[in-house]
């Protein structure tokens, strides 16, 4: 995987998270916020176009669910 600075954010956020919580809370920590912004793509208008917060930032959505999607392979959570 390349990293990129958004990549990097997130990987320091999940090691801040395990070092503060320990494994069990960072795995808890990365479901749910990997939920939020899987909906948050999700999101769209009435004509069907993305829109709101998942729009505007869809890229650092993205790159974040990658990071906690391998964080949670990583550690044997299967989704």
């Amino acid at each position: 995987m390349i990293r990129t600075e958004k990549h990097q954010r997130e990987i320091d956020r999940l090691r801040f998270v395990t070092a503060r919580d320990g494994l069990e809370g960072a795995i808890k920590f990365a479901q749910q916020t990997h939920n939020v912004y899987r909906a948050q793509l999700k999101q769209r208008n009435q004509a069907g176009y993305r829109c709101g917060y998942g729009l505007a930032f869809r890229e650092e959505l993205v790159a974040s669910r990658v990071v906690f999607r391998r964080f949670l392979r990583d550690n044997a959570y299967i989704n």
